[in-house]
């Protein structure tokens, strides 16, 4: 606690005033009254016992024949106090409630300090005028010491020091100022001044009492609140430890260097190797070695940048000797600090994804070679025939050959269409602006297309 005060003093002043306002809006006031009040009734043994005792040696001190029965009435006094006060650390010991009702125990407890000190202040009215100098000397300092000993006592709450001061200073001061003797009313004057010292003394003190009941309480939410993140953060912890061993993909965690710190099951079926033979040794073994000089300058970049890099296909050598085609998400992890704290790679088998789209070309290319230009000659020999190139047909002849020609270009505006969609897929469509307006301008465009194929 003390490095923590030490520390909000030397820091700025703004800094310190945000500080302060934080512990105050993360402390409790109900709890740090209740803390408070449990401080006040802790010391109530101890003020008992003492009382005990001051009391018997001022009684033993201050009895003569004459005052006897007023020291015997004053011992009473004080007996009832004492045990006043027992009743009343009984009771609030036994309240299970204590903390909701705070402000009824803290009454209850500035009323029995007034009633102490109002049973010390009848000793200074009574016995201090009826002894010689001697015994003066000893009540006063008597009752000094008990004003100075409440001052640890009731520190926790100053108002109720300053009531049970009050009820010790105010007769002994009438009684000073009274008593016809210059230095006892010169004396008289100073006791305010000690009074107004004392209480000063114990609001400090009550502010120091506050000030460490808001840091524990606001120590004890931060932890809770602590405690909480962390079980989030373990909680998250499993979620990713989960998903990166259950993952489909081969996931990889590597260091600034390169070595391999963490892999996946999917990772060990991918590769062949267990995760003993990978953990521990560079990722370079499962690049091929007359890449490992493009790898090493990929990977510097990389350690440079430390900008996340999609899409990367590699050719992966397997344990059995087999290579597969790989498409890698490098993505280096980085803390506030800018630190490298690890880098995550994962990566997923494209191999069949590769051989799919080789037979897609392969499919595409058969369908252009051995279905169009068949069926390219197929509408020319129709066009020619229905065109009357080999002289007159019959009409139903005609008709028959006509819907052969529609429906034959209609599969071959299809197969085009096939084919412009695989060019735009590979980025190689070629746009030929023409101009539509006449059919055989429309027929040009189409010819020149199948030819452009």
């Amino acid at each position: 606690m003390n490095t923590l005060a030490n520390g909000i003093e030397s820091a700025e002043p703004g800094a310190a005033a945000a500080i302060t306002a934080d512990i105050r809006d993360r402390a409790d006031p109900a709890l740090v009254r209740a803390d408070r009040v449990e401080q006040l009734y802790s010391q109530l043994p101890l003020g008992m016992a003492a009382t005990i005792v001051i009391g018997l040696i001022a009684a033993m001190e201050l009895h003569e024949g004459r005052l006897f029965e007023l020291v015997l009435f004053w011992g009473g006094l004080l007996v009832v106090v004492v045990v006043l006060h027992a009743l009343l650390y009984l009771g609030y010991r036994n309240d299970s409630h204590r903390q909701e009702h705070t402000g009824q125990w803290l009454r209850w407890l500035g009323i029995g300090a007034f009633a102490a000190g109002a049973t010390w202040g009848f000793a200074a009215a009574v016995f201090f005028p009826s002894h010689a100098d001697e015994r003066q000397v000893f009540l006063a300092f008597l009752l000094a010491g008990v004003i100075s000993g409440g001052i640890p006592m009731y520190a926790a709450s100053w108002p109720v020091f300053a009531a049970y001061a009050a009820a010790i200073t105010l007769p002994f001061t009438y009684v000073l100022a009274t008593f016809g003797n210059r230095l006892f009313a010169e004396i008289a004057l100073l006791i305010p001044l000690f009074y107004g010292v004392s209480v000063a003394i114990a609001f400090r003190l009550n502010g120091v009492f506050l000030s460490g009941y808001r840091l524990r309480h606001a120590y004890q939410r931060q932890l809770i609140e602590l405690q909480e993140a962390r079980r989030q953060i373990e909680a998250s912890g499993r979620k990713l430890t989960l998903f990166a061993e259950r993952a489909p993909i081969a996931v990889l965690e590597l260091d600034a260097d390169g070595l391999v710190h963490d892999v996946n099951h999917a990772a060990e079926l991918l590769f062949g190797y267990a995760a003993d033979e990978l953990i521990g040794h560079s990722v370079k073994r499962l690049v091929q070695p007359k890449y490992h000089g493009e790898f090493e300058r990929d990977w510097a970049q990389l350690m440079t940048t430390r900008a996340p890099l999609a899409g990367v296909k590699v050719r992966n050598p397997r344990r059995d000797g087999i290579d597969v085609v790989c498409e890698w998400t490098v993505t280096p992890l980085v803390n506030a600090e800018g630190q490298l704290l690890s880098v995550i790679a994962q990566g997923r088998d494209i191999t069949a994804q590769l051989e799919a789209e080789r037979m897609k070309k392969e499919f595409t290319s058969t369908l252009s070679h051995e279905l169009r230009t068949p069926l390219t000659s197929i509408i020319g020999s129709l066009q020619l025939i229905n065109a009357g190139v080999l002289g007159e047909i019959p009409k139903d002849v005609t008709e028959l050959t006509e819907v052969a020609e529609r429906n034959g270009q209609r599969l071959l505006d299809l197969i085009n269409d096939i084919l412009d969609i695989e060019k735009i897929e590979s980025g190689k469509l070629t746009l030929m602006p023409c101009s539509t307006r006449a059919s055989a301008t429309a027929s040009r465009c189409a010819t020149s297309r199948a030819a452009s194929s």
